[in-house]
């Protein structure tokens, strides 16, 4: 176990001298102010900001839900990895969010709920990816959005029911680096991560 923790902390350190945060596009907070009411239909919504790519990073839409009436599903059925980071209303009822990211090209990214990063501040807050499965291999790098789409313009969405959104967030929330550091990491980096 202490081995463990050691070549945790290692790794760490190492891959923190990888990262340049001036490279990254800013964070966009609130593309979609609320509330949205999401519906079992089809709704379409043009994003008055486009969301800039940057396909190195592991980019997320974020779903901010009020915490009071909404939970991650991993704290009921962790089992379940198809909906375990999709909402759960309070009164036990699962939500099933279809979000599809539209490009400025018009070809279409389907992305799947891949992390919860739970209530602040009365919020619970959804992280949606392009990540899909069983997060078997969740340190893998993401299937990559299509190289044809320079940014996202619009975005569709609609559930199995009815719920409310608070806000939408934009964010690029990992480094490449956490994944693999290329031509920068040494050889020891390279190794601790099976390059």
């Amino acid at each position: 176990m202490a081995r463990l923790v050691a070549v945790t902390a290692v790794l760490g350190l190492l891959l923190a001298g990888c990262v340049d945060p001036h490279t990254w596009p800013e964070d966009q907070d609130d593309i979609v102010n609320g509330p949205l009411e999401v519906r079992t239909h089809w709704q379409a919504f043009t994003l008055e900001q486009p969301l800039q790519i940057n396909d190195e990073g592991r980019q997320r839409l974020h779903l901010v839900l009020d915490g009071e009436q909404y939970e991650s599903n991993d704290l009921h059925d962790p089992k379940d990895y198809v909906n375990q980071f999709n909402p759960r209303r309070v009164d036990g009822v699962l939500i099933e969010p279809d979000i599809i990211l539209v490009g400025d090209n018009g070809n279409e990214v389907r992305v799947h709920g891949t992390g919860s990063l739970g209530v602040r501040t009365g919020r619970l807050i959804l992280a949606f990816g392009t990540h899909h499965g069983d997060f078997e291999d969740f340190l893998s790098r993401p299937p990559a959005i299509p190289d044809d789409i320079e940014h996202f313009e619009a975005l569709r969405i609609r559930s199995n029911e009815p719920f409310t959104i608070e806000a939408l967030h934009w964010s690029v929330d990992r480094h490449p680096d956490l994944h693999r550091c290329g031509r920068r990491c040494t050889w020891l980096e390279r190794w601790l991560m099976g390059e």
